[in-house]
């Protein structure tokens, strides 16, 4: 799912991706050039991957930060999120997470992004459970992130993979508590054999849905975007 913002120069969209590993997450990073920041879950690199993955990324010509992915009982891993900014799009500081409830690294990190033309707003990328809905703990995934925001005194942007609906998202009491508003694509963004659903979208500070232009769903060169079944 992308989003466009208004007023400004050279690339200025927003995209959230689920990459589902860190092959396809590469590529799209390489396909990427007109887009400003990106939003990517799942790219499941353990800690001692991340330094290689910096440079990767460093060479493609962007910045990035990013937490790891949470290892499984059975030597695998899941999760782990990053928020890369294209060279030239604008600055990007890393902030620390204000946790609410236990820390859940790998599922939400977040920036303090400066464009030009724009204030200086915190854009998160988050990776909430798979079929919780707004429980407790993706409420405080979401909470987190508000939290964050309200002690670097910006606007959020926060994008992700939440796996829920975003009717179910928006009448959560994190929406209406943080001050924020869904925006989501018309179309599906999660595609399987089964069915097509709505999970990745954007969630951010009511003071700046005016600088939306527009959300979109993007397609591959294979037709529009897939998700795994897990």
């Amino acid at each position: 799912m992308s989003c466009k913002q208004k007023e400004h120069d050279g690339p200025d969209m927003m995209l959230t991706a689920n990459c589902t590993g860190w092959t396809n997450g590469l590529e799209v990073l390489r396909e990427c050039k007109d887009v400003a920041v990106l939003c990517m879950q799942e790219h499941k690199l353990g800690e001692h991957r991340l330094d290689e993955a910096r440079m990767q990324v460093q060479k493609l010509g962007w910045s990035t930060i990013m937490r790891a992915a949470q290892e499984t009982e059975k030597n695998g891993y899941f999760g782990g999120v990053l928020v890369p900014v294209q060279d030239g799009s604008g600055s990007l500081q890393e902030v620390a997470v204000k946790w609410v409830g236990p820390a859940q690294e790998h599922r939400l990190v977040a920036g303090l992004i400066k464009m030009e033309g724009h204030r200086a707003m915190l854009v998160a990328s988050a990776y909430l459970r798979v079929g919780a809905g707004m429980d407790k703990s993706n409420t405080e995934i979401v909470a987190s992130a508000v939290a964050t925001a309200e002690h670097v005194r910006a606007h959020l942007v926060l994008l992700g993979d939440f796996n829920v609906l975003p009717t179910t998202m928006a009448r959560s009491p994190v929406m209406q508590q943080g001050g924020l508003q869904v925006m989501a694509s018309a179309g599906p963004t999660c595609v399987t054999k089964t069915s097509a659903t709505n999970l990745d979208y954007m969630i951010c500070s009511r003071g700046i849905v005016g600088n939306v232009l527009k959300v979109q769903v993007g397609k591959t060169e294979d037709g529009p975007s897939q998700c795994s079944e897990d």
